[in-house]
């Protein structure tokens, strides 16, 4: 059997590993958009978590203020001091 050798060199390709300016994943706008979604939404949990317990102490201190109603006897109103001029 016979080889058969070309006197054009095989092209062969390469590829740097390492590009100054590598393509981007994500696009700055998507990145920017992307990291206000996640602010707003970390603000609307906040406010969310806060009026829950807002409305937690709100029904604690109403059943609080009845058992003190509920325990205190009719007393009278305490009269206010005078001030001096009255006197």
């Amino acid at each position: 059997m016979a080889q058969t050798t070309s006197s054009e060199p095989q092209k062969v390709e390469t590829y740097q590993t390492t590009s100054p300016n590598p393509p981007e994943a994500y696009s700055g706008e998507a990145l920017v958009v992307a990291a206000y979604a996640l602010v707003w939404i970390a603000v609307f949990v906040f406010v969310a978590m806060a009026w829950r317990r807002t409305r937690g102490l709100e029904g604690r201190l109403d059943r609080i203020e009845g058992a003190l109603e509920k325990a205190r006897p009719a007393a009278p109103v305490p009269a206010t001091k005078r001030s001096a001029a009255e006197d």
